[in-house]
């Protein structure tokens, strides 16, 4: 085995050592250092192309883990500094994305939520379902609602079913006729017991599907 081999059978191990030791250490300085340590030691890494791209993503992986405790640090100065926590001790550093971004929105803190979700580059429909949910657990129906005015990337059901969940029948009334499907317009119409709209959800689904029929028939 070359010498080069060597190095590199050597530097694998080191990196993944180095990660593992990070989710156990609580000082800030100790685990920027580590990450940074993996992160670079991952990047040497060479050898055949299904390994190096194993572990280029790992490099990635800690270079996003990196932003994410910076991120997570300027929150906690900013929640110490505007008494977010209303006198208690307000912690970011070491969650989850997720859990960080429940959090800020549990807080209320929800445009810093949607700051966080864009510098962590979270893809439009995960953010959605993560930000319906933190609204309706922490009972904030009014910006749940404001929300649900935007053009949503995953359809309207989830609000609407949210609200349901929670008795808030005023809301999940307005949303209704946005679902795409007639037949869970009824489903939903039904479960607020509204059954001459649940009745005319379904006959409007039934004159569409039979105008479609019509039109290739007619091809």
């Amino acid at each position: 085995m070359s010498a080069f081999n060597e190095l590199l059978d050597r530097k694998r191990p080191a990196a993944f050592a180095a990660l593992s030791r990070v989710f156990v250490q609580t000082s800030y300085e100790e685990r920027l250092k580590l990450l940074r340590f993996s992160k670079d030691l991952f990047a040497l890494t060479e050898g055949p192309e299904a390994e190096k791209a194993s572990m280029q993503f790992m490099s990635q992986a800690c270079a996003d883990e990196l932003e994410l405790l910076s991120a997570q640090a300027g929150l906690e100065e900013k929640a110490s500094a505007k008494n977010w926590g209303r006198g208690r001790e307000v912690r970011f550093l070491g969650l989850p994305l997720v859990t960080s971004l429940l959090k800020l929105i549990e807080l209320e803190e929800v445009k810093e939520a949607d700051e966080l979700r864009a510098k962590m580059r979270m893809v439009d429909k995960r953010y959605w379902r993560i930000k319906i949910r933190g609204l309706a657990s922490c009972g904030n129906f009014d910006e749940l609602n404001a929300f649900a005015i935007l053009a949503s990337p995953i359809g309207y059901e989830p609000f609407v079913e949210a609200f349901l969940k929670a008795g808030r029948n005023d809301f999940a009334l307005a949303l209704v006729p946005k679902v795409k499907s007639g037949e869970q317009q009824a489903l939903y119409y039904q479960q607020m017991n509204l059954h001459e709209e649940a009745q005319r959800a379904r006959q409007g689904q039934d004159r569409g599907a039979g105008r479609l029929l019509n039109f290739f028939a007619g091809r």
